[in-house]
């Protein structure tokens, strides 16, 4: 019987039958095995539960779950399963919400492994996907193999053990704010977004692309482009530029960086970078439009709008080289840091890598981190909402790319890529050219990354810190 509350916040009974078919479908179908239990799983769909439903389930669930983004997996006993997916369903009908049943996977969990750096649209692709999410996906380990020893990830695709009990995607309707939302529109800030010109970084994008950029394979190609970028970076107000070299195989290549020297607070650095080899499994050429001429287009796209609006912490704004070949520009960084012990002075770094692509009209970017960094995620996921029409999924499971070396010494990093990196069908390959790069796609990512910064770098407290706003002069000198 329906009481007069359900009447108002209970899902539509045939939605709610639709379920509780599902999962008597999901005992019927794992049989006498699971009964004896032995370990089976289950898919449940997360979109639209909220953070409060999903923490309050997965701190309480009797089977073991990770969290991939759209897709909730679930592996124990049927009975466990059973108690969990009626847990689900209890807290989903007190929201109002309710979704489609659940899948089931044929087989034990042993049988499942994760998958970093997972590509759907691989054409040879022979796994078996049971769960996807961000870069991630849970498959078949019989299939794993397969896929993993084809090269299709060039160094960026590794198969382990999955890390049950965690939210290694999360879609951002499911983020929890983790402060009140704050004023993102200011004047400052506003101005900051306002900068960001999509075309004039489509237009360098295709600059890049027009060198073939292999790090050690491409001839004076790749020394055009680095002069090029060293050039576009010494123009600007106020930065000084180092061209930083390292040693790669019996190569000498270099990392660009811009420094913005910060008005207020000098002894913080924000690190803003992407790199700008490029590599190519098909063909002799390596153009790289979106991976990553996106992202290092993007690097002084956003130095353009800091050099206009000066920023209160000091900034390096660096494009890297031999990423292609296993982060070795930014692990060369990241060993410069520390050992001059500026590692300390860092508040956080932002990568940029392939910015620029999209399958379909959902703009979705994924933002990527670590849990002890997982503060970063509300400040980009809020200044997507603000201003850009970006959809938001997160990742708590950082890997393949110029974020990680900080991120492993300690420093607050954070990628933004976009979402559909996985169904590129020119990645890695002399295909990899202007015209498949999305001018809107690059654009609003770029409006959140600066809205985003500025706001971790509390752009807008800088704007009085000379004492105007209080009435204190003692920080004026005459002239």
């Amino acid at each position: 019987m329906m009481t007069a509350q359900c009447a108002t916040h209970c899902p539509p009974r045939g939605r709610r039958i639709a379920l509780i078919l599902g999962i008597a479908l999901f005992l019927t179908s794992a049989g006498s095995s699971l009964a004896a239990e032995i370990d089976g799983c289950v898919v449940a769909p997360t979109d639209g539960l909220g953070h409060e439903v999903l923490v309050g389930f997965e701190a309480t669930a009797s089977s073991d779950w990770v969290e991939l983004g759209e897709d909730l997996l679930l592996c124990g006993s049927s009975q466990s399963i059973a108690r969990d997916l009626g847990q689900l369903a209890d807290r989903t009908e007190a929201r109002g919400e309710f979704h489609e049943p659940p899948r089931l996977f044929d087989g034990p969990r042993q049988d499942l492994i994760l998958v970093e750096g997972y590509r759907s649209a691989d054409s040879s692709n022979p796994t078996e996907v049971v769960a996807q999410g961000g870069r991630l996906a849970v498959v078949r380990r019989s299939t794993a193999d397969l896929y993993t020893d084809l090269p299709l990830g060039h160094g960026h695709t590794t198969a382990r053990e999955i890390p049950w009990n965690r939210v290694l995607v999360r879609l951002g309707e499911n983020l929890a704010p983790r402060y009140p939302r704050r004023e993102l529109a200011s004047p400052r800030i506003q101005g900051l977004v306002t900068s960001i010109d999509g075309p004039r970084w489509l237009a360098d994008v295709a600059t890049l692309s027009s060198w073939s950029r292999h790090s050690t394979r491409s001839g004076t190609e790749i020394a055009l482009a680095r002069d090029w970028i060293y050039d576009q970076l010494e123009a600007l107000p106020g930065f000084t530029v180092e061209l930083d070299p390292f040693q790669l195989g019996a190569s000498t290549i270099h990392n660009i960086i811009g420094t913005l020297t910060g008005s207020t607070r000098p002894e913080e650095i924000v690190v803003v970078g992407g790199h700008y080899d490029a590599t190519s499994q098909s063909g002799t050429l390596s153009p790289g439009a979106e991976d990553n001429a996106s992202g290092c287009a993007g690097v002084i796209e956003l130095a353009r709008a800091f050099s206009s609006h000066p920023p209160p912490v000091t900034m390096l704004f660096v494009c890297y080289s031999g990423e292609e070949q296993g982060l070795n520009g930014s692990e060369h960084q990241v060993d410069e840091l520390q050992a001059s012990g500026d590692d300390e002075r860092v508040i956080h770094m932002l990568n940029m890598d392939m910015i620029g692509y999209t399958a379909d009209a959902d703009l979705d970017c994924l933002l990527e981190t670590e849990d002890e960094f997982a503060d970063l995620l509300t400040p980009y996921a809020e200044a997507a909402a603000a201003h850009t029409t970006l959809r938001i999924v997160t990742s708590l499971f950082a890997f393949g790319s110029d974020h990680v070396p900080f991120i492993d010494a300690g420093m607050p990093g954070l990628l933004t890529i976009e979402n559909d990196w996985d169904q590129y069908p020119d990645y890695h390959s002399s295909g990899d050219v202007i015209a498949n790069v999305d001018l809107d796609m690059g654009y609003q990512t770029l409006r959140m990354n600066v809205a985003a910064l500025a706001t971790l770098m509390d752009f807008d407290q800088s704007l009085f810190s000379d004492g105007f706003e209080s009435g204190d002069a003692t920080a004026w000198t005459q002239p």
